[in-house]
């Protein structure tokens, strides 16, 4: 008799945690029903889904498998596919490079000097000024030849195609190239025509040349140091085999690489470690459609649907095609891989604290959303990750797009969605 009576006691607490767990979760898929039929979402196309890591079981969905325009969020496929096939300690190196005397005399070389980049899209004045001061030790104090700059190991066009067309003087549409400094872009001061009228404020414009550019400041960053140019003239030309290296530079290690990609959303780093993939597998010199072709081969790895359309690792064209579900299925593939996932995770901006997520102030709990945003004209996106008041892993995926919307009038659903992922069982 004690024995029956343990048994449907155990039955009946069973049966009423099923019923508990089926509600909690209808509960959750009404609640963000309830946010995706927002009037002002008019007559968007809307692709979302939610997914449980700790139960494997789909949470949510709608129109989940929907090829749609997906914007920034694409860069996570690209940051993905680098730390698989380069790994998260990968660097790439700068050099400069003698031609010329084997020897210096005096300090002078008798020849040329080249700078010879292999893609490193973290370079900047910090890390030119570690790269000259090496150049210094190695005794050189005159260079008496010309300067020449080595992009070699890149194709042109610097920028894909499709985006040729939009305003290529604005930083987030920077070139690409192998070699590169300052995300290729610089900072202005815009003063208002009227003294007084309004304050100055920076306007950053990206660098149409942008081997030239840096060339133009390893001139000035040699004679900070001490080592006159004669012909500070900075000209194209590739490395003859017989230069040798008298100074080098290596890049940040590439997981923090990805750490300024997702958490700013920066486009020049994403394009360039397509090209770097490319270069990774290839011969110089690397070509866009070469990297686009691994990130495809990594994507059907990781279960994306035929739909997904990758015409850039950047996301910025409206070429690209994405559901939402495949950047689940990303995230559910990822979660699998040691080697990938920490960093990956780690790279995403916290809502309410940093990189593009930091203006979500209202999110519950927050600085525990991580996740990866994405904007154009038209369109909004958001995939990542967060914990449900049981404290379960909840991947998420949504990707609205409307047409003839202006990027600030799509923003309004996201505090609502991730208040509900945060808050309903």
């Amino acid at each position: 008799m004690i024995t029956r009576l343990s048994f449907l006691i155990l039955l009946s607490l069973l049966l009423s945690t099923l019923t508990s767990t089926s509600y909690a979760q209808e509960s959750l898929k009404d609640q963000l029903s309830q946010v995706f039929k927002n009037r002002h979402f008019g007559d968007a196309l809307i692709g979302a889904e939610v997914y449980s890591l700790e139960t494997n079981r789909e949470l949510f969905s709608l129109n989940s498998t929907q090829a749609m325009i997906p914007a920034s969020v694409l860069k996570l496929y690209t940051a993905a596919a680098a730390l698989k096939e380069l790994g998260p300690e990968f660097t790439f190196k700068t050099e400069v490079l003698a031609q010329g005397s084997p020897k210096l005399k005096k300090g002078v070389l008798n020849g040329d000097l080249y700078f010879k980049g292999s893609g490193d899209p973290s370079l900047v004045d910090e890390r030119l000024d570690l790269l000259v001061r090496d150049v210094r030790k190695s005794g050189l104090r005159v260079v008496t030849g010309h300067i020449y700059v080595d992009d070699s190991a890149f194709e042109a066009p610097l920028r894909p195609t499709a985006r040729k067309a939009m305003d290529t003087s604005r930083a987030f549409n920077a070139p690409v190239g192998a070699l590169n400094l300052d995300y290729n872009s610089i900072e202005l001061d815009a003063r208002p025509k009227l003294l007084g009228s309004e304050p100055s404020r920076p306007v950053y414009r990206s660098i149409p040349d942008p081997a030239i550019h840096a060339g133009e400041a390893l001139v000035e960053a040699l004679k900070m140091q001490g080592i006159r140019v004669l012909h500070p003239e900075v000209t194209r030309k590739q490395t003859p085999e017989s230069a040798l290296v008298v100074g080098s530079v290596d890049s940040l290690p590439l997981r923090e690489i990805i750490v300024l990609m997702n958490k700013y959303s920066n486009n020049f780093i994403a394009d360039t470690l397509v090209r770097a993939l490319a270069l990774h597998r290839n011969p110089p010199p690397a070509t866009l459609e070469q990297g686009l072709v691994i990130v495809r081969e990594y994507a059907a790895k990781w279960k994306a649907s035929s739909e997904v359309t990758f015409e850039s690792g950047s996301g910025l064209q409206r070429e690209n095609r994405a559901s939402a579900d495949s950047f689940i299925q990303l995230l559910k593939s990822a979660s699998h891989e040691f080697g990938i996932y920490p960093e990956l995770v780690s790279s995403l901006p916290l809502a309410g604290r940093d990189g593009t997520l930091r203006r979500l102030k209202n999110v519950p709990n927050w600085g525990i959303v991580r996740a990866k945003s994405g904007s154009l004209d038209g369109v909004t996106s958001l995939v990542g990750m967060t914990t449900g008041p049981s404290g379960d892993t909840r991947l998420f995926s949504v990707i609205v797009n409307l047409p003839k919307a202006e990027q600030k009038d799509l923003l309004f659903w996201e505090e609502d969605f991730l208040h509900t992922l945060l808050t309903a069982e």
